[in-house]
């Protein structure tokens, strides 16, 4: 594709400054960040309680099963390391993981009492909760109904009791 085009009015050829793109991309995504954070509502805290019994239902975007774990003191996600064979405990690399951005040991989930904290494992590509980038190794308090993007897999977590039907 040409840098050159032509002006619809005129016919005039017009340069199109690719560098000035990018900077404009940075600027709204700065932008829809910034929204985002003002415009986010406090979950109650109730959302947030995860009970014993419960399980952590995580939906993979464009996937139609979700994974259902109950999660550890510590459960590390990620994906497989190809030369060692390593596997976090929830490996996304199903979900073509490597290409979308997701390190080997790229987070983890604590649980703590009856609360899940995420974690972010110093990840290249970032880990970020209902949109907003967590500050690495730093606990970011989960409820339920959260979305989590690692790299660019997203996931939205729900709890649920074994018995309870999905939503």
């Amino acid at each position: 594709m040409s840098d050159e085009q032509k002006q619809p009015a005129t016919g005039e050829p017009t340069t199109v400054n690719m560098s000035s793109t990018t900077d404009m991309r940075k600027e709204a995504e700065e932008a829809l960040r910034v929204y985002l954070s003002q415009t986010q509502e406090k979950k109650p805290e109730s959302e947030s309680v995860f009970e014993n019994q419960m399980m952590l239902h995580i939906d993979v975007n464009g996937s139609s099963l979700p994974l259902v774990i109950t999660p550890n003191e510590k459960t590390v996600i990620g994906r497989k390391d190809p030369t060692s064979g390593d596997s976090p405990d929830i490996d996304l690399s199903t979900y073509a993981a490597y290409q979308m951005g997701v390190s080997r040991a790229h987070a983890y989930i604590e649980r703590a009492q009856d609360h899940l904290t995420l974690h972010d494992l110093n990840s290249r590509n970032g880990t970020f909760v209902n949109g907003q980038r967590i500050t690495p190794e730093q606990p970011q308090l989960l409820h339920n109904g959260d979305e989590v993007r690692l790299g660019k897999i997203v996931l939205r977590l729900s709890y649920r009791k074994p018995d309870q039907p999905p939503v």
